[in-house]
């Protein structure tokens, strides 16, 4: 790790109260709420149906991607005569039913977003998760009320490691990228997201030393919990 990565490691959960930019923009999935098992439920269901084996690393392949970009990268993968409208009508259908049964935020993830926006910081939301998906999940966890804007992959079909997604948020509530810090889980989605000036705050996600290693060479900040922040 080179001198600025090891700086920008040293930033900690107290440097993110009071937050000194203008609005912070958030990933859900493994960010706000833990949802991996979730998805992997999904992807088990879809090889399970078509009598194949799960492929090892697929996780790591599809986490940056749209809902169409894994469509797409499975039907190339795997070879499969399918539509990509076809396969994401399947995952939304299965992550819907999933997300409907229960999804809590981790904890302290609201409080903090609550405080932030009580004291001015307008608060966006980036996810590659599409809205149909979400939007049942959103409005049940008190979420919807303190987010100022909300983006998902349905809306914005590029992967995180092109800043679209985050710049399309940035535009919604009115703030230069260099207003914005960025809190995600994905190591490229951090990356892209600093590319544009953004500051970035790499989420824990149950991370491997390897993970952290990699989110921590492109982040600002490492969260391990966001019961750190120290809010009053």
């Amino acid at each position: 790790m080179g001198d600025e990565a090891r700086t920008r490691s040293t930033l900690g959960a107290s440097s993110l109260w009071p937050l000194p930019y203008e609005a912070a923009i958030f990933d859900f999935d493994d960010t706000l709420a833990m949802t991996s098992g979730i998805w992997q439920k999904v992807d088990h269901l879809f090889f399970e149906r078509r009598g194949m084996p799960y492929p090892a690393g697929l996780d790591e392949a599809l986490a940056p991607l749209s809902f169409e970009g894994c469509a797409e990268y499975v039907i190339s993968r795997f070879g499969l005569d399918e539509r990509v409208e076809d396969i994401c009508r399947e995952w939304n259908d299965d992550g819907r039913r999933l997300y409907d049964e229960g999804v809590p935020l981790r904890e302290g993830a609201l409080a903090y977003l609550q405080r932030i926006h009580d004291a001015g910081v307008r608060c966006a939301l980036a996810t590659t998760n599409s809205s149909e998906v979400l939007a049942s999940t959103i409005e049940g966890s008190g979420l919807d009320g303190v987010l100022d804007a909300m983006v998902f992959g349905d809306m914005v079909p590029v992967p995180k490691d092109k800043p679209d997604i985050y710049l399309t948020a940035a535009g919604r509530v009115g703030v230069e990228p260099t207003g914005c810090i960025v809190f995600d889980d994905i190591a490229r989605g951090l990356s892209s997201a600093r590319s544009c000036g953004m500051a970035t705050c790499a989420v824990n996600a149950n991370d491997t030393e390897s993970a952290r290693r990699a989110k921590e060479a492109v982040a600002d900040i490492y969260l391990t919990s966001w019961k750190d922040i120290p809010i009053p």
